[in-house]
């Protein structure tokens, strides 16, 4: 009898089900692996903000999600579902991986003084920085994330990940402001700052371990569900008020990060909402009719436009500032918080600090002289505070992911890192008729914005690298016939 199934290698068609699975089954896989992705970082995060100890469990959530997308996008490719020659992300996504390779080999059969202090340091360009973890697995568990978001064919998979999202966002949310409630004894890494004599601040981190590295997430809470309220076609007022909570205990972070990635946000959705009242709805519907300019909340009391949606998140969140500011104050603390957080993973506390209280110039000048000495490769993936552990000590991290990326994985991750960023703006802006590329737009533009002054984090990059794989998603196509 003739065969009827695909097989791998001539091997027997009852082992080769996966490459005979529905299109629906390979579906559900990516959606389970893409709500992993959002939620076991967080989980994992969320144990230790609670715990305040074993904080290798950071990760434990990213390495899950991260290899299991891997696997299904491995499955999805052996299928042929994908077009992998002309998926120019692939390509860019592929080349990061390569040379984080090389840098990661290139760090452990030369190590430079650093590295060869210990075995333990041997490790950082694998595993990572104690507390950070991003080394060479992480990398590839970001990359896999990416990967399996690229392949999303279904609605119904953008709806379950928004779900994710807003769960995601709940649990980061109720940590943040318990955390910050004084005399509650929640726990809480940054209620003082002892390094600097600091008591009684209550500065929440969320459950990212890090005041600055809760910007981020704050910063892609704020633009996906302030984009979801604004171009959304349902519970525009939930994702609103999730919005405005997020960015809310931003404001509780002393960090600058959530400030400027949640202002680049809110005046995105505000231009790209007068844009996209000018541009067509993509649905089958409009297919050989008048051109209909595209509606927030069409149906219901709330049938508000657009842009008149996008003014009133920017006009409450502003409200929300002048609130907290007149109540609480805001307060700007990121050097001392970058200090702090570094003495507690590098256990630096008395040793040699440049004192002169500048963040970013002792931070990005320890990049900088990274990137001269190793241009090509980088000192070895998440090793910035390895490479600088018998010289001057200034931070564990350069609070800045383009310098960051150079120092640690070469300039060229750099740039094709840049360039991968540049290519998803190109493409949303071609698919910008698809209801969810403004979203995506507005995301990884305030996300990239506040990267000027923050470094890529365990728990946050996961969301990130899911929201850039979506840009380049088939569910975002838009058919020119719309078939």
């Amino acid at each position: 009898m003739p065969k009827t199934h695909k097989t791998i290698f001539g091997t027997t068609e009852r082992s080769n089900f996966i490459l005979n699975m529905k299109p629906e089954s390979v579906e559900r896989l990516t959606r389970i692996g893409l709500i992993a992705a959002i939620l076991l970082p967080i989980l994992s995060g969320a144990i230790v903000s609670i715990i305040n100890n074993h904080f290798v469990i950071l990760a434990i959530g990213t390495y899950i999600s991260g290899f299991t997308a891997i696997l299904f996008f491995l499955i999805s490719a052996l299928r042929g579902d994908i077009e992998l020659k002309r998926n120019v992300s692939f390509w860019f996504v592929v080349a990061l991986a390569v040379l984080a390779f090389a840098s990661y080999y290139a760090a452990f059969m030369n190590p430079y003084e650093g590295l060869r202090n210990s075995m333990h340091e041997l490790t950082t360009p694998l595993l990572g920085e104690y507390g950070r973890y991003e080394g060479l697995l992480v990398l590839l568990c970001y990359f896999g994330i990416f990967l399996l978001a690229s392949c999303v064919t279904d609605k119904k998979t953008l709806s379950k990940i928004t779900v994710a999202v807003c769960i995601a966002a709940a649990v980061s949310i109720i940590f943040s402001v318990l955390q910050h409630i004084p005399g509650l004894d929640f726990p809480n890494a940054y209620r003082h700052l002892p390094t600097f004599a600091y008591d009684n601040v209550y500065i929440s981190s969320g459950v990212t371990d890090n005041p600055i590295f809760y910007g981020g997430f704050v910063t892609l809470i704020f633009a996906l569900c302030g984009g979801l309220a604004v171009f959304g076609k349902r519970h525009r007022i939930v994702f609103g008020v999730i919005a405005l909570a997020a960015f809310t205990t931003g404001l509780f972070t002393s960090s600058i990060t959530p400030l400027i990635g949640c202002a680049a946000a809110a005046v995105a959705l505000v231009i790209l909402s007068f844009v996209r009242a000018k541009v067509p709805e993509a649905s089958p519907e409009n297919t050989g009719k008048k051109k209909r300019k595209m509606k927030a909340l069409p149906d219901g009391a709330f049938g508000y436009d657009i842009r008149l949606m996008a003014i009133v998140l920017l006009l409450a969140a502003a409200v929300i500032f002048l609130i907290v500011l007149i109540t609480q104050g805001i307060w700007i603390r990121d050097i001392y918080i970058a200090r702090f957080d570094g003495a507690l993973r590098k256990f630096i506390v008395g040793s040699t600090i440049n004192d002169d209280r500048n963040l970013y110039q002792n931070a990005w000048g320890a990049a900088f002289e990274m990137i001269k000495k190793f241009p090509v490769l980088g000192v070895g993936p998440d090793s910035f505070a390895a490479y600088q552990n018998f010289s001057t000590m200034t931070y564990d991290t350069a609070y800045n992911e383009y310098l960051f990326t150079a120092a640690t994985r070469g300039i060229l991750s750099a740039l094709i890192y840049i360039g991968l960023l540049v290519t998803a703006f190109v493409t949303l802006i071609k698919r910008f008729k698809s209801p969810f590329a403004p979203i995506l737009l507005t995301a990884i533009f305030a996300y990239a914005c506040q990267a000027v002054l923050n470094t890529s984090s365990v728990v946050v990059a996961p969301l990130f690298w899911l929201v850039l794989g979506l840009s380049f998603s088939p569910i975002l196509a838009v058919n020119k016939t719309s078939k």
